[in-house]
């Protein structure tokens, strides 16, 4: 990967989101519009983890939508444009 791309830990709905797109489950409006924004702007995360992905439990904010709910993280990439 290139030096330009931005090393981040997501939460899971944006692992969700980036993994399968937003059809076929629900989620909550605010944090749709928080995704698309980022997205927006920096394109949207690639997950880097193995097939399980679990990640780990953190009160840390998501670095790609800036939720601060507690839960997993997940490692992603954010690819240079």
């Amino acid at each position: 990967m290139s030096d330009d791309n931005i090393d981040i830990e997501i939460c899971s709905d944006c692992a969700m989101m980036s993994a399968n797109g937003s059809y076929g489950w629900e989620y909550d409006e605010k944090w749709l519009a928080d995704y698309v924004k980022a997205a927006e702007i920096n394109g949207d995360p690639v997950l880097v983890c193995g097939d399980d992905c679990d990640g780990g439990f953190s009160w840390s904010p998501c670095g790609f939508c800036g939720s601060t709910l507690g839960g997993d993280r997940h490692p992603a990439v954010i690819m240079a444009r």
